[in-house]
C-alpha cells in the first residue's frame, strides 16, 4: 500500500520524534496500579508485521477488566497526535509498543483505558496455533505481501493457522465492502484475543510483551484480562 510504504520510510528516519512524543504519557502511565492491581479499562494491542515488514498495531482492544467487555478501535483510525511520522494509530507501535498506540488512541478520543498491554506475534500467533487456528469466512480473494512473503487467500471458509491470520489481518485492509472487512478483522481479532485468553503471561525477560504496568501489577490482573478474552463474541461494539 501507499501509505504503508511511507511509513515503512517514515520509521527509518524518524523513530526518534515519535519517541519522544509518546514519552511522557508512557512513564505517566506506568504507575496507575493501585496496591490490588485493580485498574479501569486496558488497551490490548496485538502486533504483527505489517505488508512493509514493520510492526505494527494490528488488533486494538479495550478491555474492560471490571465488566468483562471488550470494544475494538480501528487500526487504520487517523493519529491526532502532532510531532509524530506516522498517520494512524496502529502505526504507533514501533515507537513505544503498546503505550505509544494508547497515546495516539486517547488523542483520538476513542478509548478511557489507563493501561496499555502490548502483544507481538511471537506471544499471539504461537497460541492461536496451540488453540488450533481461527475459522474464518474470507468475503473476497485476498493477497498480502507480508515481510516480503505473498499470502493468497481466496473466498471461502478457511482455519488460519497463527501466521497466516497475522497475513490476513495485513490483507483484511483491501476488502472492497466495509461490512465484510469490519466482520472479518472482529473474527480475527476475537480468535486471537481467545487464544490468547487461556495463555499464562510469558515469563518476564522472554520477550513479545510490553505494558504500561509494572511487572507486579500486570500478573496480578493477567488472569481478569484473560477471563474476558475467553469470554468475548465479535458482536461487541467496535469503533
Amino acid at each position: 500500500m501507499g501509505a504503508g510504504s511511507g511509513f515503512g520510510r517514515a520509521v527509518l528516519v524518524g523513530g526518534v520524534v515519535g519517541v519522544v512524543a509518546v514519552a511522557a504519557a508512557v512513564v505517566a502511565l506506568a504507575s496507575v496500579a493501585g496496591p490490588s492491581g485493580e485498574v479501569g479499562p486496558v488497551l490490548v494491542v496485538l502486533a504483527a508485521p505489517d505488508e512493509d515488514g514493520v510492526r505494527c498495531g494490528a488488533v486494538i482492544a479495550e478491555v474492560d477488566v471490571r465488566s468483562g467487555g471488550i470494544r475494538l478501535v480501528d487500526p487504520a483510525t487517523e493519529s491526532r497526535l502532532t510531532g509524530v511520522t506516522y498517520t494512524r494509530v496502529g502505526e504507533a507501535f514501533p515507537f513505544g509498543g503498546g503505550g505509544a498506540v494508547l497515546g495516539a488512541v486517547r488523542a483520538a478520543g476513542l478509548t478511557d483505558a489507563d493501561a496499555a498491554v502490548g502483544l507481538d506475534e511471537r506471544v499471539w500467533m504461537p497460541a492461536v496455533d496451540r488453540a488450533g487456528g481461527i475459522r474464518v469466512t474470507v468475503p473476497e480473494d485476498l493477497d498480502a505481501f507480508v515481510s516480503g512473503r505473498l499470502e493468497r487467500f481466496r473466498e471461502g471458509a478457511e482455519t488460519v493457522n497463527g501466521e497466516r491470520a497475522a497475513a490476513l489481518l495485513a490483507a483484511s485492509a483491501h476488502v472492497s465492502r466495509s461490512s465484510a472487512r469490519r466482520a472479518l478483522q472482529e473474527t480475527l481479532a476475537a480468535g486471537a484475543l481467545r487464544a490468547l485468553g487461556r495463555e499464562p503471561l510469558p515469563e518476564d525477560g522472554e520477550g513479545g510483551v510490553d505494558s504500561t504496568l509494572r511487572r507486579p501489577a500486570l500478573e496480578r490482573l493477567w488472569p481478569s484480562l484473560t477471563g474476558a478474552m475467553q469470554r468475548w463474541s465479535p458482536s461487541t461494539s467496535s469503533t
